[in-house]
């Protein structure tokens, strides 16, 4: 039962926060979704709290790493994950891409995030979980504001790339850090379950992000003609990535509140 109604509900309530700004809030379907599934992830906590093997052990949320973890997840989509939707957007209506063009610009960023993950592979060992995550998450947001300061300039992608470098390595290095941090703590039979929590809020986050980053994009746009609303949609994607990168500094804050690591023995500690 408690599979049954977490699934149910965490799919209504994703499938509304996604359909919402494309049909509108007041859609029958958005609606069905968003009124649906509140009393079926009511009932899941409810069964989870009186089973006897729950399927989500509620006590898992006392654990604070994992407290920290679940909300990085649902800020990293936020953030980061919403940029592909809202540059391909852009690249497509400002630049004037094909498909095909607007996915070739994304090749760059997914071998700059493989390369974040192998860095943050090597922090882990040395510094932990924390500091790895907070650099990623400030590098993140330092390429994020490279990003909404180079889009209005025009230029081009080649004047985007040392912004998406920065970007895509701290997104490798946060992503990493932000599993090893929901596991941290847990024990190793429940590490299993504390992913699949974690999983839940990055679901949950980005469709919720991408909700709100397209209802506030879309209420910059405005205009008589057909130029001023592709420079007005234009300016809405500018200030949603400003605001992301807002967004990763404020996790980069929040990540402060991992606990630290404690340093193996007879090894000094490095964090």
């Amino acid at each position: 039962a408690g599979a049954l109604t977490v699934t149910a509900g965490a799919t209504l309530l994703v499938f509304a926060l996604v359909q919402g700004p494309e049909s509108g809030w007041d859609a029958p379907s958005v609606r069905f979704g968003l009124y649906l599934s509140v009393p079926l992830l009511l009932a899941f906590l409810a069964i989870e709290h009186y089973s006897r093997d729950p399927l989500m052990p509620l006590r898992l949320l006392g654990n604070r790493n994992l407290q920290v973890a679940m909300l990085l997840t649902a800020i990293f989509m936020s953030s980061y994950g919403v940029q592909y939707y809202f540059l391909a957007i852009y690249f497509q209506s400002v630049y004037g891409y094909s498909v095909l063009q607007t996915g070739l610009a994304f090749l760059p960023a997914t071998l700059l995030c493989t390369l974040g993950i192998r860095v943050a592979e090597r922090l882990l060992a040395r510094h932990g979980a924390r500091a790895t995550l907070v650099a990623g998450l400030l590098l993140g947001a330092l390429g994020l504001g490279l990003l909404a300061a180079c889009l209005p300039l025009g230029r081009g992608f080649l004047a985007l790339l040392p912004a998406i470098v920065i970007l895509s390595v701290g997104q490798g290095m946060t992503w990493t850090a932000m599993w090893v941090s929901a596991a941290s703590g847990v024990d190793p039979a429940e590490q299993g379950v504390a992913a699949g929590m974690a999983s839940m809020t990055q679901q949950i986050g980005g469709a919720l992000g991408l909700a709100l980053l397209v209802a506030l994009a879309n209420a910059q746009v405005r205009g008589a003609d057909a130029a001023s609303l592709l420079a007005s949609q234009a300016r809405g994607i500018e200030w949603v990535t400003a605001l992301s990168a807002l967004l990763a500094r404020f996790g980069a804050a929040l990540a402060l509140r991992l606990r630290r690591e404690e340093p193996a023995a007879g090894q000094p500690s490095r964090g």
